[in-house]
Order: structure tokens, then sequence, then C-alpha cells
């Protein structure tokens, strides 16, 4: 696989696929460095001013920022060269380190563009900056307890998660045991879910036994549990979380453990992360659970299991509904220079296929997402999701009768407004992207 310093060169690449792919693989990484804030405005310096620049802004709130980096940041606002980045330009401000915010606080928001709802919440992370641990733990468990009848996707993450951020920066010496102790036991209020999130923010390496342990143990039907802990348990064990995620693939017959238990392995960007997962990938032969290590081994971009993604990729077994191997192969190879016969006529028919896509959906045919022929005067915010499985009844299955125009008649989404699609994340970090 390759390793986050040969990735770096990617993200300037001329090639927008390879450009995005590196992209990628730094968001999903348990940890980016070397990469910073200033490596990508090295990239973003090497772009032709009509590159796209959404995928690398995307990455800026994960990353250390140096005040250069966070003047290059406001100063991109008034810059048309990110205008396609708007959006991840207000992420990144308003999730910036908290030292950084502060340093920079009267620059930022003198921005006349600025959001208000970014203005309240920068206002909002500062005032909580002033406060002490025990006092924020004490405002993030009556603000979840007030809210434990709400379901997941229901709650409002961005108080909460504005706590987090403010409890991290006191340190594991101040927050951690307390973060561990409220993490080691589910709770009807969320409140261990945020106390995970404390401790991969820390990095807290203590935590990994406990936090494995948890995932071992999590109900098959906890997506939330599962997700939280995908992301945290790499932050914290790093490439130590291997050896203890991997032997329980043998042992545990649950879905959910397994795909899951992937998705982790490929968050880890090191060699036994790739090695895990290509053994697992041997000894499956269940297609499904197949195409979801080829997408971790991909997320890695994978060196030694090139040879096998490529001759899944030609016998066409795996689920173009999870993974478009085919592009991720393409990407990988040519990153890796893995070269095969086919390399060249599949890259072509990518291109022509992302080109038809593109035209069909400008055109205003939304069957070029798969979603088959709707009416032309369709638009992006005409898709209803409140249709019940009980609407479709025979009749309504009745070809012969007009396809009425489908209209969403509830209220837009907000960007800080938890995501419809019940991920419970933000609609801004979410589908909103």
């Amino acid at each position: 696989m390759l390793l986050p310093n040969q990735v770096i060169p990617f993200l300037s690449h001329a090639d927008e696929l390879l450009r995005d792919w590196a992209a990628l693989y730094f968001q999903s990484a348990h940890d980016p460095a070397p990469l910073t804030a200033d490596g990508v405005w090295e990239a973003f310096d090497k772009l032709e001013s009509s590159a796209s620049t959404e995928s690398l802004m995307h990455l800026l709130p994960s990353l250390p920022a140096s005040d250069a980096a966070t003047h290059r940041l406001i100063a991109a606002v008034d810059d048309d060269k990110y205008l396609d980045a708007e959006e991840e330009i207000w992420i990144a401000l308003e999730e910036l380190d908290i030292a950084q915010l502060q340093r920079h606080t009267d620059a930022i928001l003198a921005i006349p563009e600025l959001p208000d709802d970014v203005r309240d919440n920068i206002n909002e992370r500062l005032e909580l900056a002033k406060l002490p641990a025990d006092q924020l733990w004490d405002r993030l468990l009556h603000y979840l307890d007030a809210n434990k009848e709400k379901y997941w996707d229901e709650l409002d993450h961005g108080p909460a998660e504005r706590l987090v951020k403010a409890l991290v920066a006191h340190g594991a010496a101040t927050v951690a045991e307390r973060a561990t102790q409220l993490a080691s036991a589910p709770s009807d209020d969320c409140r261990d879910i945020f106390a995970i999130n404390v401790l991969a923010e820390l990095r807290h390496r203590p935590a990994l036994d406990m936090l494995v342990a948890r995932f071992i143990d999590a109900n098959e039907d906890d997506d939330v549990e599962h997700e939280t802990l995908m992301v945290a348990i790499p932050r914290v064990g790093g490439a130590d979380a291997v050896s203890h995620i991997e032997p329980p693939f043998a042992d545990i017959g649950i879905p959910a453990y397994l795909n899951y238990g992937i998705g982790l392995l490929g968050r880890i960007k090191h060699p036994d992360a790739e090695a895990a997962l290509i053994r697992l990938f041997d000894r499956t032969r269940d297609p499904d659970d197949r195409t979801y290590v080829a997408m971790a081994l991909t997320n890695l971009i994978t060196t030694d299991a090139l040879p096998r993604l490529r001759d899944m990729v030609l016998a066409k077994e795996y689920d173009s509904r999870v993974i478009d191997l085919d592009r991720s192969l393409i990407a990988c190879s040519i990153m890796s220079g893995f070269d095969f016969p086919e390399l060249g006529g599949l890259r072509e028919e990518v291109i022509a296929q992302e080109l038809e896509r593109e035209r069909r959906f400008e055109a205003g045919d939304f069957s070029a997402l798969g979603l088959g022929d709707f009416p032309d005067d369709l638009t992006a915010d005409d898709f209803d999701d409140d249709l019940d499985d009980d609407s479709l009844d025979d009749d309504s299955l009745d070809d012969s009768r007009p396809t009425p125009t489908i209209r969403n008649q509830g209220p837009k989404i907000g960007r800080n407004d938890p995501c419809p699609c019940g991920s419970g994340k933000k609609y801004k970090k979410c589908c909103g992207k």
C-alpha cells in the first residue's frame, strides 16, 4: 500500500481522479501525518485555476494549521479559484483549532459573507473555551439528558460536538479519565457516544482495549455505536488496533462486525491493515464480503492486492451498488505504478461513462444517477423521503397512469441540521457535501 508521504504529491496531480482519490485517502486516515494544512495549500498552489478544489478544502478541518494556513483560508473567501468549495471554507473556519480561532477571531468575524450560523457557532466555541472541564461535562450531560427521547438523527449534534471540542482542548490529563468512564457502557442519552468521540480526538491509547471490547459486543442493529467505534478505534490505536480487530473475524458470525470491522481496517493507513484485509479476502468466498474488503483495500491505495482486484473487476464479481471498483482499481493502479493489459481500456470506459453521466444529468435526465426516468421539471429539491412502503400498493404500480411531479413538502434542511439520511452527521458533512 502507499503510505501518506507517497500519497501527498497526488493531491496536486493534474488528473482529477487521482487528486480526489488522494484526498479520499486522507479523509479516512486514522492519522494524516505528515500532511498538514500548509501541505494542502501547497497543493492548491500547484493546481490550475480551473481545477476542482472542493475535495482538498474538505481536508482542512482535520489537519493541524499554522497562522499562515489560517491566513490563506480567510483569503480564500474572496478568491474565485475556490468558488466550488465555498461550503468547505465555512466548515474549515468553523472547525479551526481553538488556538487558531482565538488568534484570528477578528479577521474571521469581519468576513462580510460569513453565514450567521457559522458566526454563532464560532462565538459559542470561543465562550466554551473559557470554561473549566467540569462545567463543560455538566453542560454536555445536561444537553444530552434533555434530548434523550430523540432519535440519533433527530438530535442537533452541533452543541454536543462543540462541547466535545472544548473538552478535548483541556487535554488527556484533565478529561480522559472521565471520558473513559462514560464510554465504558452504553447509555440511553448517548453520553457514551460523545465520550468515545472525546477519546478519539485525544487519541487516548489506554482506551483501546475498552473500545475494542465494546466493538465486539455491540448490538448488531446499533449502527451509531458501530460507526462511532469504526472511526474512534483507528484514531486511538493506530496500527496496534489491527491485531485486536482481525482475530474475531473468524469467530464472530455477525455481519455488522464484519462489515464495520472491514471499514475500520480501511482507515488504518499501515501495511499491517493491508495484510489483514488480504488475508480476509483470501479466506472468504462470499461476494458481498469480498466487495467490502475490496473497498477497504482501495481506501488504503493497496499495492499487494491489485492483482486480486484486477481479476475481480474483469470477472465482474463485485456489487457495483457498493463500489465502482473499475474506477477504484484504475486510481490505485496508476498511483501505484501497477500496469496490466486491460488498464487503458478500462480507463477509457470510465472516462466515457463519467462524461455521459454528466451530459445526461445536465440535460435533466436523472436516470444518469440510476434513479430511472423522472419528469423534465424535476430538480434536486424534488425528492420526497416521506413515502413509505405501504403507499406502494399494486395500483400504484400501474404504468398507464400519469406520473405526478414529486415535490419535497418538508422544511429546508439547514447546514447544521442532522442529515435526513440517518447517518447521525450534520447535513453539511454528509449528503450536503
